[in-house]
């Protein structure tokens, strides 16, 4: 499949002006990135053309959506009336174009994209990480499954406890008590969030993990442990959105329990793969409560650790034909195949929604949105708009004549 750049350039090829269609694939040029000065077009434009004047296809995919953690240097932008709007009025006017932008994402049910909805721009959902890590766990593939006997009945990965992540501090609290049979590797972010008592359950690494770690599996760890806890990027969110934590037990042959939002199997379960609900209870998966969720997934660890050697070796022996079954399937044609689809399909209807609009609503949200400033007495930006509005009028003017006269007649106060 693909690689991170790979990935990007695959997008160009497929739906970037000027060939394909009428927008610029836009990426962040730092992975992960939350600043949105560095969401720049991967296709140079000539110097009369503005990117305004062309749709867009911004590539929120790597990391849930949360409009707080975004920021962008008003500066570059020449935008000096940013105090008249809100944060998230900025985020939305910077993304605005003539033609619909479009929000490609990685999170279901998401009150942030829902409001992109709202201030009418288009969205497209694919599961980025699933696409990606293809390529990320490609070779393991090749690699073998050893059926001994673990020491641990559980292993868990929890490299960092910041943002989003917090909770993974309560989680291992909780786990404390059961530390023997948990396999942890204690790193220095979050062993220094945690207090002492946590602290002494679990020595402190000797290997140090990087952020790119959850893309890396030591294949040693599936005769270390049997039941992966995957503690996934978010979890107090009603949002679903599921990143390549979940698909490193798959890989590794091994069950797992899910730490993370509401419906979280359910979205893995789209995809082809099966959960374990037929040998023991996975209804916390459709609580929406965070503390509530939280509570019986920790029950179900316990009421499992709880087992006889005998009786957790029988409940082993089934989860790994569960686990067999996910493993293939994660390299199988099929599972490629619906990755893609997804990705195609709902990209393709977002452009044709999008070419329709420019029709039917011409000017699309950059002018709703320079009109908007101008009546809140923004005399500052005025000139720089009217300057803004004039080009890209120019410019579609030489494609299509109606709508570039659709669009003075419709704001002649922005000319």
């Amino acid at each position: 499949m693909f690689s991170v750049n790979n990935f990007y350039d695959y997008l160009i090829h497929h739906y970037s002006w000027p060939q394909e269609s009428n927008n610029l694939v836009y990426k962040f040029q730092i992975d992960g990135s939350r600043d949105l000065s560095t969401l720049r077009p991967s296709t140079n434009l000539p110097a009369d053309v503005r990117p305004q004047s062309l749709g867009a296809l911004f590539q929120f995919d790597q990391e849930p959506f949360f409009f707080d953690y975004y920021s962008f240097n008003y500066k570059h932008y020449n935008y000096p009336s940013h105090h008249l709007f809100t944060h998230q009025e900025n985020i939305l006017n910077n993304l605005s174009r003539i033609y619909t932008p479009i929000i490609c994402h990685s999170e279901l049910k998401s009150e942030e994209i829902s409001l992109f909805r709202n201030a009418g721009f288009l969205d497209v959902h694919y599961w980025w990480h699933g696409i990606i890590s293809q390529d990320w766990f490609r070779n393991f593939k090749y690699y073998k499954i050893q059926n001994v006997k673990n020491k641990k009945r559980f292993g868990l990965y929890a490299r960092d406890a910041t943002g989003s992540r917090t909770y993974r501090v309560a989680l291992l609290k909780r786990l404390s008590n059961l530390n023997e049979n948990v396999h942890f590797e204690f790193q220095p972010e979050i062993f220094q969030v945690c207090d002492q008592e946590i602290q002494q359950k679990w020595p402190l690494s000797s290997t140090y993990y990087s952020s790119d770690s959850s893309a890396v599996i030591d294949w040693n760890d599936t005769e270390r442990f049997n039941i992966h806890l995957v503690a996934e990027t978010i979890f107090n969110t009603k949002k679903t959105h599921l990143t390549e934590k979940i698909l490193k037990p798959i890989v590794m042959g091994q069950p797992f329990i899910l730490f993370s939002s509401p419906n979280s199997l359910s979205y893995i379960k789209q995809y082809g793969f099966k959960t374990f609900n037929r040998l023991w209870d996975e209804s916390y998966d459709t609580i929406l409560g965070h503390d509530e969720r939280f509570e019986n997934i920790i029950k179900l660890i316990k009421s499992i650790n709880s087992l006889g050697d005998y009786e957790f070796r029988q409940l082993m022996d089934q989860a790994l034909l569960i686990a067999e079954y996910n493993r293939k399937h994660f390299f199988s044609e099929k599972f490629q195949k619906i990755l893609l689809n997804e990705l195609h399909d709902n990209l393709n209807n977002a452009i044709n929604i999008q070419k329709e609009q420019f029709f039917t609503e011409p000017g699309g949200p950059l002018f709703k949105y320079y009109n908007e400033a101008f009546y809140r007495n923004d005399k500052k930006c005025v000139p720089t708009h009217r300057e803004i509005s004039t080009e890209i009028v120019t410019y579609i003017k030489q494609s299509y004549p109606l709508v570039a006269t659709q669009i003075t007649k419709t704001y002649p106060h922005l000319f």
